[in-house]
């Protein structure tokens, strides 16, 4: 599975696989154990659903709910041995694939869960391209919104730079759309009709980078149950997106600067190399030379990857283009009818702001308006930003929660737990989503629920 992939998880409480989708990067599972309230959380940002129910019924309605709003989005039924009666009840509700168990509650059989969900993300993404087959080719740099200067230079530049195969490192802040410059530079180049693959460095921990950099053998390592393709490998003939790089680790930094300088990988637990043709485009926010001079990022591993170099524009200084992007964001993130509208001061507020979170933070403020809108209703200044104005009194209030003989440590657990619980649901349970906007990694946002004590 290339990329993040959005995953709507429905079943039993017991059943729920938080250890197993700890070790799944690639998936950022939202899970809803009520069948009625899908539909809420449809259409969304989702790739595929599991049900997991150990009885017919709910399973047969947690499948009506799902297709009643996303009729084409392909459903994983976890099941008991099926007899013949039960196997065609749930192909009939609509199962795109059963994954048999022995109990509801037995162990996920990790890898038999992650290849069906990745066969039919891949058969969707297939059909899906199938049927844009005819459409004329878009030019990629196109779609990236802005015509402020430093936007048109960007599209310019990407368009001379896509051709080459030469490896890329695109700098920026965060929020700036560098995963959306990497996809457009390999849709423009020689070798866009192969794989695009993604990595976030900074979402895995050190020691999963590697296997799932370079892949591994059977056996090649505790829990190594079968052969597993690495990502270099899955990208072969495409690119390889990097992002985060400086999250990486040194151990990480030398793996990755062998297969650049030699264009051979060798999967761990193997004692064969193979060649691969891939391009790298690297990504970070954090300034390269600056972490090379304090010895946290190699030399030898940064002149490899830049190549060429390009560094993205944070949205304050693209004089003009929150309010053609403001605008470009409210039209594919409303679907009301008749849909919500700007007005001229909310635009003046918004191009008042500064953007430290820059295109993300827009996107994320348009959403958190649309959410409390009426349909065709006009947003007002006072629909965004308000957190702001606010947030002392909100800290103040916090404060004031607890109880007086709450010690120091409870103080700052019951804040933390305040902070994470609202991120959570500013991003609609997305874990990856809500890890990004705190901070820190999938792995350390699990442990982080896990301590607080928040389901």
């Amino acid at each position: 599975m290339h990329g993040i992939h959005g995953i709507l998880w429905t079943g039993d409480a017991h059943t729920f696989p938080s250890q197993q989708i700890q070790r799944a990067p690639a998936l950022d599972l939202v899970w809803e154990p009520d069948p009625d309230r899908l539909p809420a959380l449809l259409p969304g940002h989702f790739d595929a659903a599991v049900v997991d129910f150990g009885e017919v019924e709910p399973a047969r309605t947690a499948i009506a709910r799902i297709h009643e709003v996303a009729p084409d989005l392909p459903v994983l039924v976890r099941t008991r041995a099926p007899s013949s009666t039960r196997l065609h009840a749930l192909t009939e509700a609509g199962a795109s694939r059963l994954l048999v168990v022995d109990e509801p509650s037995e162990a996920l059989g990790q890898d038999a869960l992650f290849d069906a969900l990745a066969e039919l993300i891949s058969k969707r993404a297939r059909l899906h391209a199938s049927r844009k087959g005819h459409a004329e080719p878009v030019d990629e740099a196109s779609t990236l919104v802005g015509d402020s200067g430093p936007m048109r230079e960007l599209r310019t530049w990407i368009r001379r730079a896509a051709p080459s195969r030469a490896n890329v490192l695109i700098c920026g802040e965060t929020g700036t759309g560098k995963e959306r410059v990497a996809c457009a530079l390999h849709a423009l180049g020689k070798n866009a009709s192969g794989p695009f693959v993604a990595l976030n460095c900074a979402a895995l921990p050190e020691s999963l980078l590697e296997s799932e950099l370079v892949g591994y053998r059977r056996g090649a390592f505790t829990g190594a149950e079968r052969d597993r393709r690495g990502l270099v490998a899955e990208a072969n003939g495409g690119t390889l997106f990097l992002d985060e790089v400086a999250e990486s680790s040194p151990a990480f930094q030398a793996k990755l600067l062998r297969i650049l300088q030699e264009r051979r990988v060798r999967p761990l637990g193997s004692s064969r190399e193979y060649s691969v043709d891939v391009r790298f485009v690297a990504a970070t926010h954090r300034n390269l030379r600056e972490e090379m001079v304090r010895g946290r990022f190699r030399e030898d591993l940064y002149y490899r990857l830049a190549v060429l170099v390009v560094e993205l524009p944070p949205l304050r200084g693209r004089p003009g283009d929150v309010a053609i992007l403001a605008h470009h964001l409210l039209a594919n993130l409303d679907e009301q009818a008749p849909p919500c509208r700007l007005s001229p001061q909310a635009i003046r507020r918004l191009e008042a702001h500064g953007w430290p979170g820059n295109v993300r933070e827009l996107e994320n403020e348009l959403q958190r308006a649309l959410a409390l809108a009426l349909p065709g209703e006009s947003l007002g200044p006072e629909c965004f930003l308000q957190r702001q104005g606010g947030a002392s009194t909100q800290a103040i209030e916090s404060f004031r929660a607890g109880s007086p003989h709450e010690t120091l440590r409870e103080t700052l657990m019951r804040l933390e737990r305040q902070i994470v619980s609202q991120r959570l649901k500013e991003h609609g349970g997305r874990r990856t989503a809500t890890a990004r906007s705190l901070g820190v990694t999938r792995e350390g946002l699990w442990k982080k629920l896990k301590r607080l004590g928040i389901e």
